[in-house]
């Protein structure tokens, strides 16, 4: 039996529009996406964290795995898998963190700013 396997990349953007994320997550899946894989994924004091939410719409068959720092907001960004463990199983997760980078520059923080963050990073 050959079967394909989908795998999409996605930057969340900082995970500020939550709904039309799972909007998007759930129309990829229904097109044949098996695997996401999350970029500047946030979890926000006052709302239901993303990746928990894509699992629910996306139903029972699907897992995740994330890796965020403990702090919440953009200064706790990070990243997570979500899979149909119809198509994978897990076997093993090793966290890795990396040392963080320099100071950002001042077109850097704009930009972060524009785009809905702080620029504390």
């Amino acid at each position: 039996m050959n079967q394909n396997l989908t795998i999409a990349t996605y930057n969340l953007q900082l995970s500020i529009n939550p709904d039309k994320i799972i909007d998007n997550c759930r129309q990829m899946a229904k097109d044949g996406t098996s695997v996401f894989c999350f970029q500047e994924v946030v979890r926000y004091k006052d709302s239901p964290f993303i990746i928990e939410s894509i699992q629910a719409a996306l139903g029972k068959t699907w897992e995740y795995v994330f890796h965020l720092d403990n702090k919440t907001g953009v200064n706790g960004v990070g990243t997570a898998i979500v899979w149909n463990k119809k198509i994978l199983q897990l076997i093993d997760v090793t966290k890795l963190t990396l040392p963080s980078g320099r100071a950002f520059q001042l077109h850097e923080k704009v930009f972060t700013i524009l785009a809905g963050g702080t620029p504390h990073v």
